[in-house]
């Protein structure tokens, strides 16, 4: 009997523990920022503060912490637009981007954590929408560099009123619809067709031409 009372009593003992580290861990009066990382101090659910990397004191029940990562960020974000001649463009673009450091208080009291479905991901599609509208689908594909540079300034302007930073963009897919590559392939085929005809038009002239030049001979 006495040994299932001391049991209980070190169960207790352990419980009442975990529980009391658990309660200094909640109520830690100190927090640590990461190099890359700001944290923005809520005071009663109000934004007081920016935090730089290190280690700094917080007034627990009183004072929330929210971190943001402030380093590069790739994010790749699917598109559908459309070309300029009504062709549909299936599209994935790989988004470079980065926060203003010192405006993170500004980020999560305008748009909170959930900035980049807010912003981030509406803006490139609208964007790349924008930009497709002022090229065929062909020239899509042949002037690929020139549209990358088009969406990449207009998503740099777009996004920087909301003190994201854009480094660079990628286009990782442009993908048409069945209808238009099937079209694109027997344009191909017809003008291989039309310059393998030209060729053997040629070879026969030559021929000819070879003929008359041995009669007269």
């Amino acid at each position: 009997m006495d040994g299932e009372t001391n049991y209980f009593k070190y169960v207790i003992f352990g419980v009442a523990g975990l529980l009391a580290v658990a309660v200094v861990i909640a109520l830690s009066p100190f927090t640590i920022v990461d190099a890359g990382e700001r944290a923005v101090i809520l005071r009663l659910g109000k934004v007081d503060r920016v935090l730089d990397p290190g280690i700094h004191w917080v007034t627990p029940l009183v004072e929330g912490v929210e971190k943001f990562e402030v380093r590069t960020v790739k994010y790749e974000v699917p598109a559908v637009a459309y070309s300029k001649d009504l062709q549909t463009v299936d599209s994935s673009i790989v988004l470079n981007y980065r926060l203003e450091a010192d405006a993170v208080g500004t980020i999560y009291q305008e748009l909170g954590k959930e900035y980049r479905d807010r912003v981030v991901v509406p803006s490139v599609q609208e964007v790349v929408k924008a930009v497709a509208a002022q090229f065929s689908a062909q020239e899509l594909i042949d002037e690929r560099p020139k549209v990358k540079d088009g969406i990449k300034a207009a998503l740099a302007e777009r996004l920087l009123q909301y003190h994201i930073i854009v480094g660079d963009v990628s286009i990782t897919n442009f993908d048409f619809s069945d209808q238009y590559e099937k079209a694109v392939e027997m344009k191909q085929v017809a003008q291989q067709d039309a310059l393998t005809a030209k060729n053997k038009l040629e070879q026969v002239k030559f021929e000819a031409d070879q003929r008359v030049a041995q009669a007269e001979a």
